[in-house]
């Protein structure tokens, strides 16, 4: 078995989801520890759209040459998404929504992955890789919206 570089990277990406969402539930309630909270929140918001927007760049990359407009449409949207969710949980202190739709967002992509990429130009584990790190990246955003419950 060959060292993958690339699993590494992606198991390290799990770090801040991680560590954000831990944060979020760690944290005093929202009326005592309000400035952490939403910093937590918002860097946790942030983030994800970051690497949402990083994954979709596979999409631009394999479309581009295609002219595939639906694939670059697409490798578009997570930027473009991304930011009016973090400028409303800013605006509003509410974050539990805009969590619910990055994690959604991350299946969503996964799921244009297994579509749209073509696995001749990935490593064989690639997508097996793909769905466990889209698994833990839900359940941390997920978790992290339901943090805003108690």
């Amino acid at each position: 078995m060959t060292f993958q570089y690339y699993k590494l990277l992606g198991y390290c990406g799990l770090i801040p989801f991680t560590l954000f969402m831990i944060g979020l539930f760690s944290l005093e309630p929202l009326t005592k520890d309000a400035g952490w909270v939403a910093a937590c929140a918002t860097m946790q918001l942030v983030y994800a759209g970051l690497i949402l927007s990083f994954l979709a760049g596979m999409h631009w990359s394999h479309g581009l040459p295609r002219n595939h407009k639906l694939q670059l449409s697409l490798a578009m949207l997570p930027s473009v998404l991304s930011l009016p969710l973090v400028f409303f949980a800013l605006l509003t202190y509410q974050f539990a929504m805009p969590l619910v739709f990055m994690a959604l967002g991350f299946v969503a992509m996964y799921f244009a992955d297994k579509k749209f990429l073509e696995p001749s130009w990935l490593e064989e584990t690639y997508f097996k890789l793909r769905l466990q790190l889209t698994v833990i990246v839900s359940v941390c955003l997920f978790l992290s919206a339901l943090s805003f419950a108690f």
